[in-house]
């Protein structure tokens, strides 16, 4: 199944000072006709584990050579038994570098007290929590409320259209605004064209992700790479 998939990279940037400052790890699958989702959707435990340690060697790889943190999802189903949390923590704890872990809300999360617990023990381990595509999912606003997350990532659907809709700026600075009083950072996703990045940098998230700056490639081609091995 290794042999099915490929990781890619995109940058995550720093929207005050325009460099990058995480890089999101990415599965794609060699055969562009099989769904990514539904091909994810079908891992069991065991491989979705598998798949994380791949990821996490790209991340120590990405790490050494740029220093740059890596982030990389991890889905839901793995926040359960004991067994399953100490399946991950020994994958983590052995890759002994600075990590963001994200969990996904088009999900339902599991029970806040397990997920915390959880959450508190990565922390120790050196990574930071974050909620992915927030605006997409089942959880409401009390997320942030029952779940110790350290980063929101807001979906690009609050972004999609925003040039002909002023009520979305709103919406996207009132969900900022909230995010950061509960102190946690903000990463807006999908900002493709210069009058997003414009209406965005307004409303002042901490970071920002998108083709605008930097479209998903194998993660051996990221420009950070490049520039390493150019240097070397």
């Amino acid at each position: 199944m290794k042999n099915e998939r490929i990781c890619f990279g995109q940058l995550i940037y720093e929207i005050r000072t325009g460099k990058p400052k995480e890089v999101e790890l990415l599965t794609r699958l060699k055969d562009p006709t099989i769904p990514l989702d539904s091909y994810l959707s079908t891992l069991s435990k065991s491989e979705s584990l598998s798949l994380i340690a791949e990821q996490l060697e790209v991340a120590a790889a990405i790490h050494q050579e740029t220093g740059l943190v890596s982030t990389l999802n991890v889905p839901a189903t793995l926040i359960g038994t004991m067994e399953d949390n100490d399946r991950l923590k020994t994958l983590i704890r052995a890759f002994g570098r600075p990590l963001v872990v994200e969990f996904t809300e088009t999900y339902p999360m599991p029970d806040s007290r397990a997920c915390n617990r959880l959450f508190c023990e990565l922390r120790d381990l050196g990574c930071e929590i974050a909620l992915d595509d927030f605006g997409t999912g089942f959880n409401g606003m009390s997320i942030f409320a029952d779940y110790d997350f350290d980063i929101v990532k807001i979906d690009r659907c609050l972004i999609m259209d925003i040039n002909e809709r002023p009520s979305k700026v709103s919406l996207l600075k009132m969900v900022i605004e909230m995010v950061h009083s509960f102190g946690k950072s903000t990463v807006v996703e999908g900002v493709e064209d210069p009058d997003q990045i414009k209406l965005v940098s307004d409303v002042q998230p901490r970071y920002v992700q998108g083709f605008f700056y930097h479209k998903p490639q194998y993660w051996l081609d990221l420009p950070i790479m490049s520039a390493t091995h150019a240097a070397a």
